[in-house]
């Protein structure tokens, strides 16, 4: 009946596989006899303390999983309940044998062993129920499930403590159901044979399933802040990692990279909110390819006080021109607030020497810059509003036009925008420029003229 399997330490209650993977032995029995005693623990220093034991002797009907004898012994215990008092804690143990009897009355129960050398002071917790009694929690050694009754049919139900801290709430099974989850839990280890670490892979995985059911939730971690439009390969968050694997997804996971020690960016992020579920997968864990639910890392990217407003903008040819609109390449997101109310920008464009900017409906950006933000965190083209040429339709879209002779993007770049208040003392990048202009063979263009108000 031994195992080579270490034995479980429950941070939860066990489901019925893990008690069926962590018993040496399962086994359907009669109560014989149930008898209090006492175990003497004599400590480092001082007077010995006493701990109570319930000793158990049953009759096996039939083992359905692993063998043994006819008869066997089970001595209920836990060495960290003791007493000072040899009296107090045998009075402790002759209440716990009644309310055992009471519960078992004459009826079958099904019991899962573990043997004492696996785990010699704490196994699995111990459930009884006897029919129409209420449920219990019960002391340490073998998990023990009763009807009260005769063992009865295959379907007779054996069911598990609701709201028991020593069960998963609601479980039951019958001996038909036992019989096909023993037997899948062999399935799933001869699915192994031959797997260098297989069974110790399902061991964790059970282990690790119990401790994520105590945490009780999944892992939401929000990561400090950082400045938006770092540049590509910027780290926004360390840590320790004993992880073979790791990886995101998600609708962001293409916006970071997550290394061994560190978490990069993949380029420069407009300011927002950012979610990824972080997936994680140790070595051990390999063999019976386990990965544990993922947890959700959050990044917050803020923006200087001076920006209005922060954008993806991935230009793609469109037609003879190359830029991004509501239905071409990524203008994310295309919106924004201003004094006079929500504003959306509807196309971003180069061609023919010209940048063109939609928006609707026409606002006011004069002393405003709109900078367009490459993969190293420079500034690739800088465009101010004020030199800007503005015109207006009347379905109130407001077209922004500078003169720019160098094709400043092209499909396939990654970029960032970012609308923000003031001028900078470095000029404006090749705005109206009548050379420029004459050599590409475009028609002049007017004089700047200030944005008209809406």
């Amino acid at each position: 009946m031994a195992s080579s399997r270490p034995p479980t330490y429950p941070f939860s209650p066990p489901t019925l596989d893990e008690r069926i993977f962590f018993a040496d032995a399962i086994a359907i029995v009669r109560t014989i006899s149930v008898e209090p005693s006492v175990l003497t623990l004599q400590l480092a220093a001082g007077q010995p303390h006493y701990s109570p034991v319930v000793q158990s002797r049953y009759e096996v009907i039939e083992y359905l999983k692993g063998e043994g004898d006819s008869e066997v012994v089970v001595d209920a215990k836990n060495i960290l309940v003791t007493y000072s008092s040899v009296e107090h804690a045998l009075q402790t143990a002759e209440n716990k044998a009644t309310a055992q009897l009471s519960e078992l009355g004459g009826g079958g129960a099904v019991v899962f062993f573990t043997h004492i050398e696996h785990n010699p002071d704490f196994v699995l917790d111990t459930s009884l129920k006897a029919s129409e009694t209420e449920w219990r929690k019960h002391n340490a050694q073998t998990g023990l499930f009763s009807t009260g009754q005769g063992v009865g049919s295959a379907s007779t139900a054996f069911s598990a403590a609701s709201g028991s801290a020593a069960v998963v709430e609601n479980e039951a099974f019958s001996i038909d159901e036992l019989r096909e989850r023993i037997e899948a839990m062999e399935s799933l280890l001869r699915e192994g044979e031959g797997i260098e670490g297989w069974e110790y892979c399902i061991t964790l995985r059970f282990i690790q399933e119990n401790y994520l059911r105590a945490r009780n939730s999944p892992s939401v971690f929000d990561v400090e802040p950082s400045p938006s439009g770092l540049p590509a390969g910027s780290i926004i968050d360390e840590f320790d990692t004993t992880s073979s694997r790791q990886w995101f997804t998600g609708v962001h996971e293409h916006l970071f990279h997550y290394g061994a020690y560190e978490i990069t960016t993949t380029r420069p992020i407009p300011a927002g909110d950012y979610e990824v579920q972080s997936h994680f997968q140790k070595s051990e864990w390999m063999p019976c390819d386990y990965v544990p639910p993922p947890d959700t890392w959050r990044y917050n990217f803020e923006s200087a006080e001076d920006s209005l407003h922060e954008a993806f903008f991935d230009p793609v040819d469109i037609g003879e021109a190359v830029g991004a609109d509501g239905e071409s390449g990524v203008l994310q997101p295309e919106w924004f607030e201003s004094e006079e109310g929500e504003t959306v920008i509807e196309r971003i464009a180069w061609s023919e020497g010209q940048v063109e900017m939609e928006l609707s409906p026409a606002t006011d950006l004069n002393d405003h810059r709109m900078d367009f933000i490459a993969l190293d965190g420079s500034v690739s083209l800088r465009l101010a509003f004020d030199y800007a040429v503005a015109l207006s339709d009347d379905a109130d879209v407001a077209t922004f036009t500078w003169g720019v002779c160098d094709q400043p993007w092209e499909e396939g770049d990654l970029l960032m925008l970012r609308i923000a208040e003031g001028i900078p003392d470095d000029g404006v990048a090749s705005t109206n420029d009548p050379e420029c202009l004459a050599e590409q063979g475009a028609a002049s263009m007017p004089e700047p003229t200030p944005t008209p108000t809406p």
